[in-house]
């Protein structure tokens, strides 16, 4: 007995008996939606662009991956020269300040994952860019530490989803024999900020300028 699927009555017995209602299996109906690519040359098909534009979207999204993971904590220097700036004497909010955009780097696939796949990973990709700049302008003109740490958490929000899209992107535009190269290309960005945090830090002082 199939769950689900109301049991027949039947009216006859025999070869003759038929049922007294009419019923469809779910998918087998020619008329129920099926999106599918026009062929395997459809040029909608990310798999079938030009290896240009593939590499030329993929250096994108591991440059913008390198970026959001440098921001997380490549102001962690100036810290004390902000809080001086700021009269503020808390020095937990020394740490808290820096952790706040991992927050935001915890909750943002929570948001993210679900709606690209509902409304594609562009438009997400283009709100994350312009949210994660303007938020990271605001937190530039910050007048309070309040202030600051939220404009912080909503710049790891957004800066979230190059990490959180980067291989369903890839996954996306490269066959499974090439996505290993990519995926590697992809995931070298967050390496390097340990590398050019390093090499960041010892140009600067103690008060976080340069010197």
């Amino acid at each position: 007995m199939n769950k689900g699927i109301p049991e027949p009555e039947f009216e006859a017995h025999g070869e003759d008996a038929r049922p007294s209602i009419e019923y469809s299996v779910p998918g087998d109906d020619e008329t129920s939606n099926c999106i599918d690519w026009d062929g395997p040359d459809d040029l909608s098909n990310p798999m079938n662009w030009p290896d240009a534009r593939k590499w030329s979207i993929i250096a994108l999204v591991s440059f913008n991956t390198f970026n959001v993971s440098m921001a997380a904590s490549i102001f962690t220097p100036g810290v004390p020269q902000m809080l001086r700036n700021f009269n503020n004497t808390n020095s937990q909010l020394s740490t808290f300040v820096v952790s706040v955009y991992i927050v935001g780097f915890v909750i943002g696939p929570l948001i993210f994952s679900p709606t690209s796949e509902i409304y594609g990973r562009l438009p997400i990709t283009h709100v994350s860019n312009i949210s994660f700049l303007i938020a990271t302008v605001i937190c530039a003109v910050s007048v309070d530490v309040p202030m600051l740490i939220v404009f912080r958490l909503l710049m790891g929000l957004s800066g979230c989803v190059p990490v959180t899209l980067g291989g369903g992107i890839i996954a996306d535009l490269m066959s499974v024999e090439r996505r290993g190269t990519a995926l590697t290309i992809w995931a070298v960005g967050p390496l390097l900020v340990r590398l050019s945090e390093g090499i960041w830090h010892s140009v600067r002082d103690g008060d976080g300028h340069f010197g």
